[in-house]
């Protein structure tokens, strides 16, 4: 038997720079693993979204270069332009099936964290 579900994940950024993006991806995604329990192999699809603002790296590379995700249908978009919003932010929804019923963890890291307060 197998369980569908999805994941989501945020994070934020200093800058606008490759390696700030790299890095932040690589950390989100590493939690992401870690908490969740998730294997490669269970991963269906991942779409990302980012802020109009980040223009130097596309996370899906890091994604598909640093963190292996080769097999995996990835996609980002940008981020609808909300006044107001949350800046330099880069969102995930990860869908999964797990080989094995378990309890599913968001993931929100530094000003991100604040987007969903009743996760806290």
């Amino acid at each position: 038997m197998t369980y569908f579900g999805a994941i989501r994940a945020a994070t934020t950024t200093k800058e606008n720079s490759s390696l700030e993006i790299e890095i932040k991806t690589e950390r989100l995604f590493k939690e992401l693993f870690e908490q969740n329990k998730l294997e490669d192999s269970e991963i269906i699809s991942v779409i990302l979204t980012i802020t109009s603002d980040l223009t130097k790296l596309n996370p899906a590379k890091v994604l598909r270069e640093k963190l292996g995700l080769n097999s995996t249908a990835l996609v980002c978009m940008q981020e609808a332009r909300i006044e107001g919003g949350l800046p330099l932010c880069i969102r995930a929804l990860v869908h999964v099936n797990f080989k094995v019923k378990r309890d599913i963890k968001h993931i929100y890291q530094e000003e991100a964290r604040f987007l969903r307060k009743d996760w806290l």
